[in-house]
Formats: C-alpha cells, sequence, structure tokens
C-alpha cells in the first residue's frame, strides 16, 4: 500500500529505525519505521552506497541522521556489524544490534506478514517489495527461504520489526510478494 503521509509521532504505538550496512556493491539501508492504527509504515531515509559510518561532511551515515533529524530514536541494525554500530553510537545515536536469537529471516517476514504495510516515499523499498522472491524447491514450488537479493531496505524495516513488532500483529497479508 502506497501512503502519502507518514504517521505523526504521537500517533504511533512503536516508532524508530532499521539499518542494513552496505558499501560497494549494496547499498546501506536507513528505513523510518512505525506501528500506527494498525499497520505497519515504513519511510527511506537513506540508500546509497559508498557511506563511511560517521563524519559529518563527508557521505556518511552520521550526515544520512544528521539530515533526516534523527537524535533519540532506537536504530536497530544488523548484528554482524558490531564495530560499525559501536562507531555510530560514539556519536551519541542509540544505535543496537538486533538480536538474531528473537527469530530467523522467516520469522521477521512473517511478523510483518501480519500487518497492512505502507509504504510513504520510498523509490527503492517499493522497488525491493515489487522483487523479493523466495526460492523454489527442485519440483518448482515456492519455499520459505527468501532470496538474498533486492533486500536491503527491507532488511532494515525487518530488523526493526524484529525488535517492536514480531509476536504482536493481527490481521493478513496485503500483498506481499511471494
Amino acid at each position: 500500500n502506497y501512503a502519502k503521509e507518514f504517521p505523526r509521532r504521537e500517533h504511533c504505538k512503536k516508532y524508530g529505525y532499521g539499518q542494513d550496512f552496505g558499501f560497494t556493491n549494496d547499498p546501506t539501508a536507513i528505513v523510518e519505521c512505525a506501528l500506527a492504527h494498525g499497520e505497519l509504515w515504513f519511510r527511506e531515509v537513506a540508500y546509497k552506497t559508498g557511506l563511511v559510518n560517521t563524519g559529518i561532511g563527508c557521505n556518511s551515515i552520521e550526515d544520512e541522521l544528521e539530515d533526516w533529524g534523527v537524535t533519540n530514536e532506537t536504530i536497530w541494525a544488523d548484528c554482524a556489524e558490531p564495530k560499525s554500530i559501536e562507531e555510530i553510537r560514539r556519536k551519541g545515536y542509540d544505535i543496537r544490534p538486533v538480536t538474531k536469537g528473537k527469530g530467523s529471516i522467516e520469522a521477521g517476514l512473517n511478523g510483518m506478514k501480519k500487518y497492512r504495510i505502507n509504504l510513504v516515499n520510498s523509490p527503492n523499498l517499493e522497488k525491493e517489495f515489487k522483487h523479493y522472491k523466495y526460492k523454489e524447491n527442485k519440483a518448482g514450488e515456492i519455499t520459505n527461504t527468501p532470496i538474498d537479493a533486492w533486500n536491503h531496505a527491507c532488511d532494515a524495516a525487518r530488523y526493526w520489526c524484529l525488535e517492536n513488532v514480531v509476536d504482536a500483529g493481527k490481521g493478513v497479508n496485503y500483498g506481499w510478494a511471494k
């Protein structure tokens, strides 16, 4: 579902950011995330290659967070990058590694599917949702295993969801490609 406006902060039951690290071939993706009105809301903050972690004015994740006005909100990031998370944390951001023990990729995606998903001003996230695919078995049947492609902003949103909404979802799947 494509929405024109992100819900106001005071109308959000849960709110924060998700981040997936990239650099050369894969983009770093930062997604503003909310649970509001019983639905998930996602808005792309950054989707760029070549971002370093910190340094104002040097094409960095810190620049992107500064430009977006992220100050006191929690950012859930890929736990495979502990050095990057620590570097950004030392600049004053509340960035935390997603807890892998909370669930697998499938658990995060299944948790997200319980909600209607709204995308606001997010062309790359829209593209990823359209291209997101699951592996097929030898018989040509779709499995529950996602293909590791077209997933950078989706992963950022999933990290936030794993920590904030998985197991709390209600409703049905509204158009998630599978």
